[in-house]
């Protein structure tokens, strides 16, 4: 009985020393991943009123980087900034037009992260983002009028067949996951409500503190 009870304490010790976390509040990250909007341009086909007119579509996955540090434990901020381009090759027939047009969208947000696992091998965490996302229209021709009076969408249009907006964002990170390989690089993911995304893959890099 007394060797069971020796065994049971050096576990726990041996456990408690693997679960502690090294000082290391800052981080970068890099990532790559996927919006709504992202999967329904790859899918242009479904656009059932705007089949006619829509020829094809492509995207690139919504490009991620950010700077976290590390309050405590349990809390972390951050900043992150995400971009992604939408392109449309557009055709309409009564006009003699085509041509492509181009959506852009990049998006400013702070985060706070709760760490719910945060040792030397594993971040486990959930959180919010808030932030602005700037999207930017533009068209090779005056296209952009026919497509968007078409879309009985009322917006300023300049010269340059081009106009941009600045919207609020918001996004609730559902579950998050870094598995580190090394004392301090690691990869992982999210999962995501709101925007910029609904999932990312990415890698990260964490350390002391700046050198002077």
């Amino acid at each position: 009985m007394k060797k069971i009870f020796k065994i049971a304490i050096l576990l726990l010790f041996s456990l408690n020393a693997f679960s502690q976390t090294p000082s290391y509040p800052y981080k970068f990250n890099v990532a790559i991943g996927g919006s709504v909007l992202g999967m329904v341009t790859n899918y242009v086909d479904y656009y059932e009123d705007l089949t006619e007119y829509v020829e094809g579509a492509k995207t690139i996955p919504v490009l991620n980087a950010g700077y976290n540090y590390k309050i405590n434990k349990i809390s972390t901020i951050g900043v992150a900034l995400s971009h992604q381009n939408y392109i449309f090759n557009l055709v309409f027939p009564e006009d003699s037009i085509s041509g492509k047009l181009g959506l852009y969208r990049t998006n400013i947000g702070f985060r706070y992260l709760a760490n719910y696992v945060d040792n030397r091998v594993i971040n486990i965490y959930s959180g919010l983002r808030l932030g602005l996302s700037y999207w930017k229209i533009k068209a090779e021709s005056k296209l952009i009028f026919s497509f968007l009076d078409k879309l009985q969408f009322n917006i300023p249009i300049n010269p340059e067949y081009s106009t941009s907006t600045t919207v609020f964002s918001f996004q609730i990170v559902f579950f998050g996951m870094e598995v580190y390989l090394t004392q301090n690089i690691a990869i992982g993911g999210e999962l995501a409500l709101g925007s910029p995304y609904f999932a990312t893959l990415g890698a990260s890099y964490r350390f002391h503190k700046f050198k002077k």
